[in-house]
């Protein structure tokens, strides 16, 4: 027990003590009828059950798991898992499910064998016993990720690889928890962004685009979701490598014949069709700034017979920064930027 709480206790034992002599002596001396005195008496015995138990009820919130700062890399869906507050692995405390699928989940958790208040992720893959086509395809993913996060863990823009293991009927990855919000949570319909923070807005995911580019990484699921905005620094910070594929810089303008992975709101036709290029993210960088100057979603945006989005009756820009835009939104490869350091030497001369 703390010395705080021996001290209120004290205190209380004293005051009783001094309360009851008091009652004494007015009995004995003064003549108060002593029925004069049991309203009294009851009440303070009331009054110390009420604070002991508030005190008690105080004690029982201070100590259980309270929920981790809101950083939202993965909408939090619910915390009624019965893992929640088990310890994984002797040493990580599980706080709060993040996600739940088919072959495993994500959690937020805590190391209990360290006096560091530092959050973690943990992504438990777990095959189920039935036979699934999409098994293999996930497993890959979940081991992608884990691998992509160690290749680019000297990158301040992601999260922090802590540790990866592979056993026969399981597989997990600790990486670090991102305190901040989803870049989706500023992007509000209805309610477009000024020029100034579009500009800005554009600046951060190409900068983290060019950081893991010149580790020849496609992301391949740019999407606002995915985007952190650090709280620490207001800095964005690129989550969720699961879909991340390694590109051959001397073929970059050849389309890589892949597994067609992303979100469709946000991914290029040239993506969608299994066939990526770096600038596919640009691509998906360029529909996120289309959304935030126009706050519209990327579904209600209507498009020009070419297939680009035809943005400029909802949203209001400079020419140059509408150019840089539509660049970045071409559907031909051939007429986009092909590097978001391209992007960001344009976006350095308004």
């Amino acid at each position: 027990m703390s010395d705080g709480n021996w001290l209120i206790r004290g205190v209380i034992f004293l005051g009783v003590v001094g309360l009851t002599a008091v009652l004494v002596w007015l009995v004995a001396i003064a003549a108060i009828p002593s029925i004069v005195l049991i309203p009294i008496l009851g009440g303070l015995l009331l009054g110390i059950a009420i604070f002991y138990r508030q005190r008690r009820t105080q004690r029982q919130s201070t100590g259980s798991e309270s929920k981790p700062a809101n950083d939202s890399e993965i909408p939090t869906l619910t915390s009624a898992n019965p893992q929640i507050n088990k310890i994984f692995k002797d040493r990580y405390r599980l706080l709060e499910l993040l996600a739940s699928g088919r072959f495993g989940n994500t959690y937020v958790a805590q190391d209990i064998t360290t006096q560091s208040k530092d959050l973690w992720v943990i992504k438990h893959f777990v095959p189920q016993p039935e036979s699934d086509r999409d098994l293999a395809t996930t497993q890959r993913l979940f081991k992608g990720e884990a691998l992509m996060l160690e290749k680019l863990k000297t990158l301040d823009c992601i999260p922090k690889l802590l540790n990866y293991a592979e056993a026969e009927q399981e597989t997990w990855f600790i990486r670090e928890y991102v305190v901040g919000h989803p870049l989706n949570e500023e992007l509000i319909p209805g309610k477009p962004i000024s020029e100034p923070q579009l500009k800005a807005l554009l600046q951060g995911i190409l900068e983290n685009l060019a950081a893991i580019q010149a580790f020849q990484v496609i992301h391949r699921d740019i999407k606002p979701s995915n985007i952190i905005r650090r709280k620490q620094d207001g800095r964005l910070i690129l989550i969720d490598f699961g879909a991340a594929k390694i590109w051959n810089p001397q073929e970059e303008l050849q389309p890589m014949m892949t597994v067609a992975i992303g979100t469709a709101s946000y991914a290029s036709y040239e993506q969608m069709s299994g066939q990526p290029v770096p600038s596919s993210d640009i691509y998906s960088a360029g529909v996120i700034g289309i959304q935030a100057i126009t706050g519209l979603e990327p579904s209600r945006i209507p498009l020009a017979p070419t297939g680009e989005y035809d943005w400029r009756s909802h949203g209001k820009l400079s020419p140059k920064l509408g150019e840089i835009l539509d660049k970045m939104t071409r559907t031909r490869v051939s007429r986009r930027y092909q590097m978001a350091t391209d992007v960001l030497a344009d976006l350095a001369q308004l």
